[in-house]
C-alpha cells in the first residue's frame, strides 16, 4: 500500500485492535486537506463527506464515538453481509480522519482493551453435550443459524470454539460470519467464515 503527498512516499496503516486496516490515501496538489481522499476497504471519502461528517458530530454534542459511528453507518447505509452495520470498520475511519484534523471526535470515554495481547476467554454456557450416535440422516433437519454480535448465541458459539477448538476461540480478523448448526434444540456444530486466516 503506497501513500503519495507532495512527492512523498510511504507506507501507511492504522493500527486497530493489534491489526493494520490498510488505508489509500491521495492528496491533491493544492495541498488542501479538506480535499484529500482517504479509502477504507474500498469506501473513499470526498469533501462533501466530511462536510457531513463534521455536521453530525456537531449536532450530537453528548454522542459517544460508538453513537457516532453507528449514526454514520445508518445514514450511509454501511452495512456487512450479515445486515449488521459497519460499526468498527467506521470507527476506524473517524479515527484517521480525526488524526489528520479533518474532523474533530469527542474524548474516548472509556480505554480500549486490546483482545490480542489481553485475550479473555469465553464464559462457560449450559449446553446439552451427551454424545450424538446416529446418521446424518436420523438427524432429520438441520438449521443453520447466522450468529450475530451481541447475541446469546454468540457467547454459545465463542464458549463452544474455546472448549473444543484445539486454537480455543481466537479472534478473526475482517470479515466474518460465525454459524450454529442445530439439530432441534440443541447446537451440534459451529464454524466461522472469515476474511483472513
Amino acid at each position: 500500500m503506497e501513500a503519495r503527498h507532495a512527492g512523498v512516499r510511504g507506507e501507511i496503516a492504522l493500527l486497530f485492535a493489534g491489526f493494520p486496516y490498510r488505508f489509500s490515501l491521495l492528496s491533491r496538489t493544492n495541498m488542501n486537506p479538506t480535499a484529500c481522499a482517504l479509502t477504507l476497504f474500498g469506501r473513499s471519502i470526498t469533501e462533501t463527506d466530511l462536510l457531513f461528517l463534521r455536521q453530525l458530530i456537531a449536532e450530537h454534542p453528548q454522542a459517544s464515538r460508538r453513537r457516532l459511528s453507528a449514526l454514520v453507518c445508518e445514514a450511509w447505509n454501511w452495512r456487512q453481509p450479515s445486515g449488521r452495520l459497519r460499526d468498527m470498520l467506521c470507527r476506524s475511519l473517524m479515527l484517521a480522519l480525526h488524526r489528520r484534523d479533518l474532523i474533530g471526535l469527542p474524548p474516548p470515554r472509556h480505554s480500549m482493551v486490546n483482545n490480542v495481547v489481553v485475550r479473555r476467554k469465553p464464559k462457560p454456557v449450559e449446553v446439552d453435550e451427551t454424545p450424538v450416535s446416529c446418521s446424518l440422516k436420523d438427524l432429520k433437519t438441520l438449521e443453520f443459524q447466522i450468529v450475530e454480535r451481541g447475541e446469546r448465541e454468540e457467547k454459545l458459539f465463542d464458549w463452544l470454539l474455546e472448549k473444543h477448538h484445539y486454537l480455543g476461540s481466537t479472534r478473526l480478523i475482517g470479515e466474518k460470519l460465525k454459524y450454529l448448526v442445530w439439530a432441534g434444540e440443541r447446537p451440534i456444530a459451529c464454524f466461522p467464515l472469515c476474511q483472513y486466516g
